[in-house]
């Protein structure tokens, strides 16, 4: 299956919401690949009525999506999302005025329940052929403009009932996390453990997530959660991806792809790397300079 954690991280200046997950997909137990992106960002654009050739977008909103379960499911329904979502057109209002264009934001509550349409609608087709796969875990998450908050929900369906998929807004703080796939009490105890040993509020004690999941992505006895490490993050400014840089090997990592070279330019640019974290040592990461 796979495991992703979602949390609080209250680092001074890093603070928002972190996800971290590995990047293994399987099938019976069969390893199908280490590389599967499992962390996505998608953007929410909105242009005016007028606007035929769709030439001037307009930025609406950016989430962070996150899939476990059925590979085929969660990437269905972030591709569906990901449509919808960059071609919204403004609404006009003939019997009452109109509203401002940040009150017509959607909340991402809203989001989350447009993604358990979408979910429900593709494991009904699903089912009807493969009903022992049609298990799915999603988290929507990031700032929501219209709460003024930072917001998680999760999606998600029963084996019993694969058709009713439900949303959930989960309160996730720096104590408590959202962890989605399975072994989720092995992962939380790993999690537990990596506080345990580290200072509290120190870098590690905050990343305590990222730690555990390395560790077990190079445990071969979870041989359902395994490849390389993901992270993002999201927050007022967005969402980022947080590529894993390691000053050794030269490696910016993505999903355990090296950025530095599949991505060296494109046209007259390249990729953000300085948006990553430097891998950390066998001991954790050093403590920041004061």
């Amino acid at each position: 299956m796979t495991s992703i954690v979602i949390w609080h991280n209250q680092e001074d200046g890093l603070r928002g919401l972190w996800a971290v997950s590995d990047s293994r997909v399987t099938s019976a137990d069969n390893i199908l690949t280490d590389n599967y992106p499992k962390l996505s960002v998608i953007h929410a654009l909105a242009y005016e009525r007028g606007d035929f050739c769709r030439s001037r977008p307009r930025h609406v909103l950016t989430t962070a999506f996150a899939c476990a379960g059925s590979t085929l499911i969660g990437s269905t329904v972030r591709e569906m999302l990901s449509a919808l979502l960059s071609t919204l057109s403004e609404l006009d209002y003939y019997d009452a005025p109109d509203m401002p264009f940040e009150d017509k934001i959607p909340t991402l509550e809203e989001v989350a329940h447009l993604a358990a349409t979408l979910a429900s609608r593709y494991i009904l087709s699903l089912g009807m052929h493969y009903p022992a796969s049609a298990r799915t875990e999603i988290a929507v998450f990031g700032y929501c403009a219209r709460s003024d908050a930072l917001r998680v929900f999760k999606i998600s369906n029963r084996p019993e009932a694969p058709a009713t998929v439900t949303v959930v807004a989960v309160p996730v703080n720096d104590h408590d996390f959202l962890i989605l796939g399975d072994r989720k009490s092995d992962v939380a105890e790993a999690i537990a453990a990596k506080r345990a040993h580290s200072e509290k509020r120190s870098l590690d004690w905050h990343r305590a997530p990222i730690l555990a999941l390395l560790n077990l992505v190079e445990d071969v006895g979870f041989g359902t959660i395994g490849g390389s490490v993901q992270l993002c993050a999201a927050g007022r400014f967005g969402v980022r991806h947080l590529p894993l840089f390691d000053s050794e090997r030269m490696q910016d990592l993505l999903a355990g792809f090296n950025l530095f070279e599949i991505f060296p330019k494109i046209g007259g640019f390249t990729c953000g790397h300085s948006l990553g974290l430097v891998h950390p040592g066998t001991g954790g990461w050093p403590s920041p300079r004061r």
